[in-house]
């Protein structure tokens, strides 16, 4: 053949594809292993009794928010009018209430 003799590069290059893929395989493979451990709770979908638990808390707080502002604007009526700026029970009791995240 001439006196040519085949490079190490000229070897490896058709094998590339293959050692990409065979890397690449591993390494997705070690991510997917360590999810399972995990649990993978972030692509755990909900539950419909999950979701309208959350929405039953959204409603809450957005009728707590409502309260809320309610109530202030009911007190800055009142202010405006040259009335007292002191809370009186509805307004202490609108601004008292508290919500967890787990109500």
């Amino acid at each position: 053949m001439g006196g040519t003799e085949i490079t190490f590069t000229e070897q490896l290059t058709p094998y590339l594809p293959l050692l990409t893929a065979a890397i690449g395989a591993i390494i997705v493979g070690a991510f997917a292993m360590w999810n399972r451990r995990k649990g993978n709770t972030e692509t755990k979908a909900p539950s419909v009794a999950e979701i309208w638990a959350r929405a039953d808390r959204l409603e809450r707080r957005a009728r707590w928010a409502y309260r809320i502002q309610d109530a202030f604007r009911e007190y800055v009526a009142r202010v405006r009018a040259g009335g007292s700026t002191e809370l009186d029970a509805a307004e202490r009791a609108a601004h008292d209430i508290e919500l967890s995240d787990k109500e």
